[in-house]
This record gives structure tokens, C-alpha cells and sequence, in this order.
């Protein structure tokens, strides 16, 4: 777990204040004070909530004194259960970090063969990112529509940029890519690139068609159509 020390010289490396700290942390600044000074002990959850807050600004602790900068990493997700494990990381990480899911480039007819697939862990997915309140978005392809996401929660782009051939999920600072003919993700760690990906997908937004509800039909009859096919 952190220490003293690595508290200190991270908010060194960040530039950051004992109420800085205490506002990412959700703690207050006497907390911090007392800690790094040791005048008191301190809490499993105030120093989780302390490492928390340094993670989600990229510092890496190293041994008992060391702080780093995290360099930006890509891990790669390969196999049949490529997309499942990449539901995971998109929980965890949102968990962690908050934030919404952005989606570019999701297929209805992808999406309806994961149902198809394995449409317990589909609906294990959705219900998890609802129960952590991460809002997600997507766009898709004009006349698609998407079974496991909420009327107006998913918008139409031209057919032609859809057909770039890969999809995106932009989620914390994490850019995921997938192929679609290969199962393969790449999975890219980086506040740039996230930074990046997110602009580009609100302006494509801001562009994109809002489609009517699938059929007249609510998103749960469609789920359960999806189910009977």
C-alpha cells in the first residue's frame, strides 16, 4: 500500500496540494495532513481512496518509495472470448474511474451474434454498467439498431464511415479497437489518445441521425426477439 513518503512526492510529481488530493481522494485535507505528518493511523479505505485517486492520474507506485508516471501501454485481448474480456476491463475500469462508455462503429449484427452466442454474459454486461451508472453511447451504421442500448442512446452515421472496417470503445483512458473479422483487441492506456478518440466521436455525434425505435417496439422486445432468432 502507499506510503507517507510516496503520498508526498506524488502530489510532487502532480503538482498538487493537500486539498487537491483531498478533492480527487473525496477525503479532507485535515485527513491528508495527519496522514502524511502521522499523526494518526489511517484506514484500509482513506488509504485505498488515496491510491485511487494518484492511479486515476497515471502515477505508479514503485516499492516502498519510488513514484512514477504510468507510460502509456497497449495489451492486446485474443481468442474467441476476446469481446468478453474486454466487457470485463470496461466495467473495472469504469468502476474505478467513472465515466460513460462510448461505442463507435457497433453493428447490429455483431451485437445480435454475441446474444446469440452467450446472451446471459451480454445481459450480465449491461446490468453491471447500470448498476454502476455508466452511461453509454453508440454510434452505428444507418438502419442498424441496437438491442442492449436505451432509445436515444445510439445515433446513425453514413455507411460509408461506418465501413472503415474496426470498431472503437472508448471508456477512462482506454481506447479499445477491434477488428471485425479477427478476434483481436487492442487495447490502448493512454489520456491522449482517449482524449483524442473522445473528441472525434462528439463531433461525429453532434452530426449523426437519431434513428426511431426499432419496429415501435421497447428495447426489451427487441432483446427478447433477438432471443427467439
Amino acid at each position: 500500500m502507499i506510503t507517507r513518503a510516496q503520498c508526498r512526492a506524488a502530489r510532487g510529481l502532480l503538482g498538487w496540494t493537500q486539498q487537491e488530493l483531498a478533492d480527487f481522494s473525496g477525503l479532507s485535507k485535515t485527513s491528508i495532513n495527519n496522514y502524511e505528518r502521522g499523526l494518526s493511523d489511517v484506514k484500509g479505505d482513506t488509504l485505498q481512496a488515496i491510491h485511487d485517486a494518484f492511479a486515476t492520474a497515471q502515477v505508479a507506485f514503485i516499492g516502498h518509495e519510488g513514484v512514477q508516471k504510468k507510460a502509456d501501454t497497449v495489451n492486446i485481448f485474443k481468442g474467441a472470448d476476446s469481446f468478453f474480456c474486454l466487457q470485463d476491463d470496461i466495467y473495472e475500469t469504469l468502476q474505478q474511474e467513472g465515466g460513460g462508455l462510448l461505442v463507435c462503429g457497433m453493428s447490429q449484427a455483431f451485437e445480435q451474434k454475441m446474444t446469440q452466442v452467450q446472451p446471459d454474459r451480454m445481459q450480465k454486461h449491461q446490468e453491471r454498467l447500470e448498476s454502476i451508472g455508466a452511461q453509454s453511447r453508440s454510434l452505428t451504421k444507418h438502419g442498424d439498431h441496437l438491442y442492449f442500448s436505451t432509445p436515444g442512446s445510439y445515433r446513425w452515421i453514413d455507411e460509408v464511415l461506418f465501413s472503415f472496417g474496426k470498431f472503437s470503445f472508448i471508456y477512462g483512458n482506454k481506447v479499445a479497437l477491434k477488428l471485425w473479422y479477427d478476434d483481436m483487441i487492442l487495447i490502448i492506456n493512454s489520456k491522449q489518445a482517449s482524449d483524442a478518440e473522445r473528441e472525434r466521436f462528439e463531433k461525429m455525434w453532434a452530426q449523426a441521425e437519431t434513428p426511431p425505435l426499432a419496429d415501435g417496439r421497447s428495447t426489451v422486445e427487441n432483446q427478447e426477439r433477438v432471443k427467439r432468432t
